[in-house]
């Protein structure tokens, strides 16, 4: 049987919906099952995704109510492993949450510096 992988996104409504679209297509090839799981802050999907992939998503919002979201997020998370598209907490620290309650391996997506778009080295 093939291994799951849970890729958690930050935010479906945000441009971080195609990175996970990306890697999805890329674990396809490789003979993974995927899931895309994370955030609506928005009102839709970023981008349509590819076919054939299953997107679960919880409406975000702010603080108090995004932490009911996170938890109600995390019960669907079940891959094999867990992939956090980009270090955010909505995405990276969500899947470390789930990593401590799952003893499920965990890698982390980076694919740019994000502090460099505040000033960051």
């Amino acid at each position: 049987m093939n291994k799951k992988v849970s890729l958690v996104v930050s935010d479906l409504s945000g441009g971080g919906a195609i990175r996970a679209f990306l890697l999805g297509q890329v674990l396809k090839k490789l003979n993974y099952a995927i899931e895309i799981v994370g955030f609506m802050f928005g009102k839709e999907l970023y981008a349509t995704p590819p076919s054939g992939f299953t997107i679960t998503s919880v409406p975000g919002g702010k603080y108090p109510g995004v932490l009911t979201a996170a938890r109600d997020l995390l019960k669907k998370i079940d891959g094999d492993i867990i992939y956090a598209v980009k270090p955010k907490p909505t995405s990276f620290g969500l899947s470390v949450l789930k990593k401590f309650t799952s003893r499920r391996p965990i890698i982390l997506d980076m694919d740019d510096w994000e502090l460099s778009w505040y000033g960051g080295d």
